[in-house]
């Protein structure tokens, strides 16, 4: 058994491919999309309304994500609006995105022993972030305002 960290995001261990994919269609009521036949292994978690993405589970080359040592590792990404904050305070287990923007979306080793809960909290965050957004206003039904703001 791995020895839990004693990082703030470290602890109970990371849930298993299966666990994850029965947590989003429990929270959220999503399955895992495989658009790529070429990849089985890449799962897309996306709104059944928009389908936009709030996740992508993947198995990389360690050497994709700039990592030493040979072999794959399951990754899963997410948009975050803390991705500065948590590259900056070097979070084991965050890395900037593995094909994805890298301003708005972080990549996560799943076997870093990030937790559970973190992951999870960040999961809320993505779905979130990637909701479809309410109806703007149309600028003709703004109101117009000639008149300076007050100061």
């Amino acid at each position: 058994m791995r020895k839990l960290k004693t990082h703030p995001h470290m602890g109970a261990f990371m849930p298993t491919r299966d666990e994850l994919f029965a947590y989003v269609k429990a929270t959220f009521g999503t399955e895992p999309d495989y658009p790529w036949p070429q990849e089985p292994e890449y799962a897309v978690l996306r709104h059944a309304d928009n389908g936009k993405w709030y996740g992508i589970v993947m198995s990389v080359p360690l050497s994709k994500l700039g990592l030493p040592g040979k072999g794959n590792v399951e990754i899963i990404n997410v948009k975050s609006a803390q991705v500065l904050d948590m590259l900056l305070y070097g979070d084991p287990g965050i890395l900037p995105a593995y094909h994805m923007n890298k301003k708005h979306w972080i990549t996560i080793l799943l076997e870093s022993g990030f937790a559970e809960k973190e992951l999870r909290d960040l999961l809320m965050e993505s779905y979130r972030l990637t909701q479809r957004r309410k109806k703007r206003v149309p600028s003709e039904q703004l109101s117009s305002r000639s008149e300076p703001l007050e100061k």
